[in-house]
């Protein structure tokens, strides 16, 4: 059976932007396994005592019920470069497995931990291996129309009308003066940028 994750950020021991979190859980539940009763999960994560107020991952593993709460303290990967690859991989829901995520960034990049892909679907950029898209044109902020996972953080900004969803195609690229990797630890608000130059 298939396992799911649930990788939510606690700040200053709080669960962060749990209602889309909450959302995208009972839906794949729903989706899955045909589960319509639905769970909260502010009721579920209990914060251990040995938390101090810095960032954690929270790390919720689950297939029809939850299997495994986890944290750890989050440290934000650094990548210093992006490479553009075509990919038909289907990633639609937040799944345990990422080997083909990972067979992906092997073959591709001679160090993954340092670097990421931009992954390109019937010539229209998608997300990257582990996080949404944002581009920024000097004025707006655009996100993929149709992204390999439909992320929390990016529904948030979706709904708060921070960043508007088009299709992006890699010959639009030079429209953009930066482009941001975002997802539930790495808001758009606290994260690294990406000018054209660091794109391959």
């Amino acid at each position: 059976m298939c396992q799911l994750l649930e990788s939510i950020q606690i700040c200053q021991r709080i669960p962060q932007n749990i209602e889309f979190h909450n959302l995208r859980f009972n839906k794949s539940r729903k989706e899955l396994f045909g589960i319509s009763q639905t769970l909260d999960l502010q009721e579920v994560i209990k914060i251990p005592d040995s938390l101090g107020t810095q960032t954690y991952k929270c790390r919720i593993l689950y297939e029809k019920q939850i299997k495994r709460i986890d944290f750890e303290e989050y440290t934000p990967k650094k990548i210093r470069f992006l490479k553009i690859v075509e990919s038909n991989i289907d990633y639609a829901y937040k799944f345990a497995d990422r080997s083909e995520l990972n067979k992906l960034l092997s073959e591709n990049l001679e160090n993954p931990k340092e670097s990421d892909l931009i992954l390109v679907k019937n010539n229209k950029i998608t997300d990257s291996t582990f996080s949404n898209l944002a581009f920024f044109d000097g004025k707006n902020w655009f996100t993929p129309n149709f992204p390999l996972l439909e992320g929390t953080h990016r529904a948030k900004l979706i709904q708060e009308k921070k960043i508007i969803p088009i299709n992006i195609f890699v010959k639009d690229l030079h429209f953009f003066e930066k482009i941001a990797l975002i997802n539930a630890l790495r808001p758009l608000e606290n994260t690294e940028y990406f000018t054209l130059d660091k794109v391959i």
